[in-house]
This record gives structure tokens, sequence and C-alpha cells, in this order.
């Protein structure tokens, strides 16, 4: 990362593809460079602030048609149990370690993939 914060801080504007972009995700950490960051654009993804945001949230991907991949009426139950487990899950992260032996965090890729299978 330091060498790339080099490059894009020398940079000479002929050399450079005016379509060049970089996407880099990182958990948070303070051996980043500071100079890439402030070059940066940064978007974060927080997890909603309570249930009922985090219901409404993990609904918000679900189509008519992932309801009517199965034709039994207990995958709409078990859809909604998913979410529900996937909203406490993300609820409960802000108590970190307390309760929880391994901290995991569920997040949507995870509730997707459970939902896939």
């Amino acid at each position: 990362l330091n060498e790339l914060e080099q490059r894009l801080a020398n940079k000479d504007l002929e050399e450079i593809d005016t379509e060049f972009r970089v996407w880099i995700t990182s958990e948070p950490q303070g051996e980043f460079p500071i100079g890439l960051l402030q070059m940066s654009i940064k978007i974060t993804n927080e997890a909603p602030v309570g249930m009922k945001a985090g219901m409404k949230r993990s609904y918000a991907w679900i189509t008519q048609d992932t309801l009517d991949i199965v034709p039994r009426n207990e995958w709409r139950t078990l859809l909604w149990v998913l979410c529900h487990c996937h909203s406490v899950v993300q609820e409960r992260r802000k108590f970190g370690a307390i309760g929880w032996t391994v901290p995991y965090e569920f997040n949507q890729s995870d509730l997707n993939a459970c939902v896939m299978f």
C-alpha cells in the first residue's frame, strides 16, 4: 500500500489512463497509509441500528422471485427465521465478544449463501 501511495502521489498525468480506478477494502487499522486515505473516496457500510432496521435491511434484497422459488409454505417461514437470526447477530456485534466464544461477523454475503443453499 505504501508503494501504491507513492506511485499515486508522484503521478504523471500523461502516464495514467483517465479511466484508471482502484478499489481497496480494508479493516480499520493504524498501519494504513494516511496519504492514500486522504486522496481516496471512502465508503463505509455499517449495520443498521435496532432489530426493526435490521429486518428491513435483511428483507431489502429479497424479491418476489426469491419468495416464489420454493413452492412450499415453510420456505417463507424459514426465510424469515434466517433474516431474524441475521439481524440478531448484526445487533449483537456492538457488545463485542461478551457471550460469544469466537467473534464472527455474519454479513450479507453469509445470509445470501444461506438462502441459496
